[in-house]
């Protein structure tokens, strides 16, 4: 699946979902755009389940999926900062018996499991997938978020200048990325920092002087 596609699909999620790729920005928007179609604000507390790296186990993620929601029709299990290069074959196998029981548990279940890229290897799409990517693909729905084209990272940029009230002209959006790189995680402190350092200063356009 796609970005668009699951950009589409947020107000009806079900089942599981893998977010991966190389744009680790995208990821986290998009897990908490769904987190607020999935909660219904009664009793998140307890419907809204996060399984850190540090604390992820085959037992701990299985009791996710498994426990019925609290006085609501669904809950969300969230998977966040996990190492899934370091699993080892036995692991594998046991993570392949866990996922199955998303299916059974899907009318009121949604498990999205974040991808960190530098933790999560897809091997050689679409030849020559992974053993884990088999895995996850065979029980939960992949979303793949690639870094944005030249066009998209431009329009972001703008947005997120807009947001903060501050001017911004777009042909310096090139600038900006020749420094900063395309990862919308280092553009987005960057750009925060600009738009803190403009608002202190009384300054209504930030420039290509500011960027420097």
């Amino acid at each position: 699946m796609t970005e668009a596609e699951f950009s589409k699909e947020l107000k009806s999620l079900h089942g599981g979902y893998v977010l991966y790729g190389e744009e680790d920005y995208l990821k986290y928007s998009y897990s908490k755009e769904a987190r607020k179609h999935i909660l219904d604000g009664m009793f998140d507390e307890f419907n809204h389940i996060v399984i850190y790296g540090e604390d992820f186990s085959l037992s701990s993620l299985s009791n996710a999926i498994c426990t019925l929601p609290m006085m609501s029709e669904k809950k969300l299990v969230e998977v966040r900062g996990v190492d899934f290069t370091s699993l080892k074959k036995d692991e594998l196998e046991g993570l392949d018996e866990v996922l199955s029981e998303i299916e059974e548990n899907s009318s009121h279940t949604v498990l999205i499991i974040r991808a960190d890229s530098k933790y999560f290897n897809a091997g050689r799409l679409p030849k020559a997938p992974s053993e884990l990517y088999k895995i996850m693909a065979k029980h939960l729905t992949m979303v793949q978020f690639d870094f944005p084209s030249p066009a998209r990272l431009r329009s972001w940029i703008m947005k997120h200048f807009s947001k903060w009230g501050v001017s911004f002209k777009e042909s310096y959006c090139d600038n900006l990325v020749d420094i900063c790189g395309h990862d919308m995680w280092a553009l987005s402190n960057e750009i925060e920092k600009l738009c803190v350092y403009g608002k202190m200063n009384n300054i209504s356009e930030i420039t290509l002087e500011h960027i420097d």
